[in-house]
């Protein structure tokens, strides 16, 4: 295939044929035709309307800490933001502002320097603000787009739209907001004694440890069935431990899966599907996929 020409966007990094594995926590594809990153509103409007008029397929990533690409080449651009849109403040409202590529534990700590609470549940949950808006991340009952008052961004012909609470529809681990490019959210929190933010921080961490931390995975691979947990159900099937090449099912909790010793992409999606149809075959429950699985 031929290389995509380069747009020349003021603002924007564009990085031909550039590799997969090295934006992803997961650390396994191919290569992307070009990868985009915008750093100013401008730049990130100029090629939303470009991708859209050369028929170029884009793929918006963030943290990179969900997805995982199981192509050998992706045809097309990856795009993420740029460290301007990562700044986290409080605003003359009194509520936390953040930029769609601030690292979720960067808002976290905001909202307890601000003695502002709510989010502690964020505490130790990697990724960035925008892909858990997209997702409607969270744990425990707890979910990211219950605390949002509004959202700013663009849909992918580089239009501008905003949103506020009740304007979108959203549930557990999907959101509306996963058909826009977010660049700001705005969040109504409580005021709180810091203390009482940090012992509640504390304790979300601790659930955190139970996992394999510091190890390349894309986090929960499944999103937990009604009533029950995908890493139970792929316990009780003899599951944990199981390895394709490099790729394994943790050892820790069953519905994370690690790259242990350089694993292909091949490899990760191959243990996928083997835990599909095996805990389908042996429970009769059908796993949805909670990472963003790239074809």
């Amino acid at each position: 295939m031929p290389a995509l020409p380069d747009p020349k966007i003021n603002g924007l990094d564009w990085k031909p044929d550039s590799p997969l594995s090295k934006i992803t926590t997961m650390g396994v594809g191919g290569t992307a035709d070009a990868l985009a990153v915008a750093h100013s509103e401008d730049a990130l409007r100029e090629i939303l309307r470009l991708a859209r008029a050369q028929g170029w397929r884009l793929f918006l990533l963030g943290g990179g800490t969900n997805t995982i690409f199981r192509c050998d080449r992706f045809a097309g651009v990856v795009l993420k933001l740029g460290p301007e849109f990562a700044r986290v403040r409080l605003d003359e409202n009194g509520l936390l502002c953040a930029g769609a590529a601030a690292p979720w534990s960067a808002a976290v700590n905001a909202a307890k320097r601000n003695g502002v609470g709510g989010m502690e549940f964020g505490a130790g949950i990697p990724g960035q603000v925008g892909g858990a808006l997209a997702g409607n991340a969270g744990q425990k009952g707890w979910s990211l787009c219950d605390l949002l008052d509004s959202v700013r961004g663009y849909d992918y012909s580089g239009e501008p739209a905003a949103l506020r609470q009740g304007e979108f529809a959203y549930g557990y681990r999907r959101s509306d907001l996963a058909r826009f490019v977010l660049v700001e959210a705005k969040f109504l929190l409580k005021p709180s004694d810091p203390f009482v933010i940090e012992t509640k921080m504390q304790e979300f961490l601790a659930i955190r440890r139970e996992q394999p931390v510091g190890q390349r995975s894309s986090g929960c691979v499944f999103k937990n069935p009604e009533g029950d947990h995908a890493g139970r159900l792929i316990d009780a099937a003899g599951l944990k431990g199981l390895s394709r090449g490099g790729a394994e099912i943790s050892v820790e909790h069953a519905n994370f899966l690690i790259n242990k010793r350089g694993a292909s992409a091949q490899e990760v999606a191959d243990l996928i599907d083997h835990v599909r149809k095996t805990v389908f075959e042996r429970f009769g429950v059908q796993l949805e996929l909670e990472v963003r699985l790239v074809e």
